[in-house]
C-alpha cells in the first residue's frame, strides 16, 4: 500500500512541476523569460524590451558631449544584457523591490 502512495505521489509532482502551458519545466524563470505558449507574456516581453531600447536611445541622444553618449551606451547595453543579452536574469522582470 505504501509504495502504491508514494508512486502516485511521485506522479502528482513531476505533473505540478512541468509548465501548465508547454512540456517544459516550470520554473518562475521560465514564465517570466522563456514561455512562449502564452501570446500575451511573448507581447509583454517584446513590448517592453523595446521600450527600454527606445529609452536608451532617447537618453543617449538627449547629450551632447560625447564621453557622456559612450558611457550611457554601455550603461544601457550593460542593463539590456539581462533581458536579452548573455546575462538573462529572471529577477529584472520582477520590477522594483519594495524598500
Amino acid at each position: 500500500m505504501a509504495k502504491k502512495i508514494k508512486s502516485k505521489n511521485i506522479a502528482v509532482a513531476e505533473r505540478a512541476s512541468k509548465c501548465p502551458f508547454c512540456p517544459s519545466t516550470d520554473s518562475a524563470s521560465h514564465w517570466s523569460m522563456k514561455c512562449v505558449a502564452i501570446p500575451r507574456s511573448v507581447e509583454i516581453r517584446k513590448v517592453a524590451i523595446q521600450f527600454i531600447l527606445d529609452l536608451i536611445v532617447s537618453v543617449v541622444a538627449e547629450h551632447s558631449e560625447q564621453d557622456f553618449k559612450v558611457s550611457l551606451r554601455h550603461l544601457g547595453d550593460d542593463h539590456l544584457s539581462f533581458f536579452v543579452g548573455d546575462r538573462k536574469s529572471s529577477d529584472v522582470w520582477g520590477g522594483p523591490l519594495d524598500r
